[in-house]
């Protein structure tokens, strides 16, 4: 089925900028409170704005910019370079797009000839999937919140982002730096998408490994704590290993992180978290052997859990 995935429609006539001249973020956008719609946070963020127009590039461009605060707020919290070259590289190198509804297509705005733009980031918003189920249903094998897609040339890569005000900020901004890592990975020709035994997977371990990074500084001693915790709890079962927790959202992540404002985001948080969980007992376990056999566990149980969950994260 063609999706709006799978192909792109440019805009030619809206040749815009898509940050401020000087490059600088707008912080405005950082540290919001919860808000029920998309459009309750833009209203506070411009009390004088009338109802936004979804369809129009102004609005697109204010819920990317909510993505990249997010993301420069958890890159600048951590300190750690990975994260700010990934921001930088997200600022200058994406087309924005939003589905279109037409012939289940993106519409993409920008200048198709801008050679530094080599990335698509495709807003969805709650409406997009009502309005284009068509396009909500090719998005189903692949519910994730924030998702890099790495299409085949002469197609552009994708970053699909969406349920912008379901997901707290920092969680926004640690998806964001997940998804654009790979992305820049990919442009950078270090992403796997298939060389390898466990193709993709390999480059997952790599991002994930850095994610680890970011959400420990972020979460501190609590997190490493709880991290332990469930580390000490796997077992091995039969070649596999067993996640204390069932896949269950522990409460705890909320102490770490704040609040998870809805169950997509409480569903994200342990996904990941269990990712972390089980590529620090191979760590662990593996210790000896040396690190490609490290890498190459990670891997082999990472392929095996996407496949098991039937989602990308």
């Amino acid at each position: 089925m063609k999706s709006f995935l799978a192909a792109v429609r440019i805009a030619t006539s809206a040749l815009l900028l898509l940050t401020p001249a000087n490059g600088d973020t707008d912080t405005g956008y950082r540290n919001l409170s919860r808000d029920d719609t998309i459009d309750a946070i833009l209203r506070r963020l411009d009390p004088t704005a009338k109802e936004n127009d979804e369809s129009s590039l102004e609005y697109t461009l204010k819920i990317r910019e909510l993505w990249l605060s997010a993301g420069d707020f958890v890159a600048e919290e951590c300190g750690e370079k990975f994260a700010a070259d990934v921001m930088a590289y997200l600022r200058t190198a994406t087309h924005i797009a939003r589905p279109s509804g037409e012939n289940g297509e993106t519409t993409v705005f920008g200048d198709p000839d801008d050679k530094q733009k080599h990335l698509v980031m495709v807003i969805v918003t709650a409406t997009d999937l009502t309005k284009y189920p068509d396009q909500a249903k090719a998005l189903e094998p692949a519910p994730a919140i924030a998702l890099f897609l790495a299409l085949k040339k002469p197609a552009l890569p994708l970053i699909v982002l969406r349920h912008t005000d379901q997901i707290s900020e920092k969680w926004r901004g640690i998806l964001l730096l997940h998804s654009g890592g790979l992305a820049k990975d990919f442009a950078d020709q270090a992403y796997d998408s298939g060389g390898g035994s466990y193709g993709p997977a390999e480059s997952e371990v790599k991002i994930h490994g850095l994610e680890n990074k970011l959400m420990s500084k972020l979460g501190g001693r609590r997190y490493s704590k709880l991290l332990m915790r469930y580390v000490r709890g796997v077992r091995e079962k039969k070649g596999s290993l067993v996640i204390p927790g069932g896949g269950h959202y522990d409460k705890r992540l909320d102490e770490v992180f704040g609040p998870a404002y809805s169950e997509a985001e409480r569903a994200s948080r342990q996904a990941h978290f269990t990712v972390n969980v089980a590529f620090r007992y191979l760590e662990i376990r593996d210790a000896s052997q040396g690190a490609e056999v490290v890498q190459n566990q990670k891997a082999e149980w990472y392929h095996s859990y996407v496949l098991d969950l039937g989602v990308h994260i």
